[in-house]
C-alpha cells in the first residue's frame, strides 16, 4: 500500500457526486474532480435513483488516484454477507481507494424498500447522552 493511502483521509478534500445527476454526467464529474485535485468523490445510495457500489466500482475503474466513498449503504436493506464481498472485492482492486459508509437508512426509504427497523434510531441528542454515560461496571 502506497504512504499516501495509508493515512486516514482526514484532512483531505472531496466531493459528493449529485444523486440527481444525469447518468451520463457522472463519469465526467468524477473525472474532472480528480484533475481538479480533489481527493475524494462520495457517490450516495438512494432508493430511486442509483446504487452506491455500481457508482463506485465504475468510478474506481475510471479514475486512478480519487479515493471512492459510499455514503451510505442502509444495513437493513442489504444482506450483510453479499455487501461484504462487493466491497472486499472493490477494496481489493482498488486497494486504499475505498470508503464503505453503512447505517440503518432513513426510515421513509426503508418502508419503500419494504424493510421496517425493529426500534427507530435514537435522534442524535440521545446517542450523545447514552455515549458520555459511565460504562456499567461488572
Amino acid at each position: 500500500m502506497s504512504e499516501s493511502h495509508a493515512v486516514p483521509a482526514r484532512g483531505r478534500v472531496g466531493v459528493m457526486l449529485p444523486r440527481d445527476l444525469p447518468v451520463g454526467d457522472v463519469l465526467p464529474y468524477a473525472r474532472r474532480a480528480e484533475e481538479l485535485g480533489f481527493h475524494q468523490v462520495w457517490v450516495v445510495e438512494d432508493l430511486g435513483w442509483r446504487g452506491g457500489v455500481a457508482q463506485a466500482a465504475t468510478v474506481l475503474a475510471s479514475t486512478t488516484k480519487l479515493t471512492v466513498g459510499i455514503g451510505i449503504m442502509p444495513a437493513g436493506a442489504r444482506n450483510v454477507g453479499f455487501a461484504a464481498v462487493e466491497l472486499a472485492t472493490l477494496a481489493q482492486l482498488h486497494p486504499g481507494r475505498l470508503i464503505a459508509g453503512i447505517g440503518h437508512g432513513m426510515p421513509g426509504w426503508m418502508r419503500q424498500a419494504g424493510r421496517t427497523l425493529a426500534r427507530q434510531p435514537p435522534d442524535a441528542d440521545q446517542g450523545v447522552r447514552e455515549s458520555a454515560a459511565p460504562a456499567p461496571r461488572r
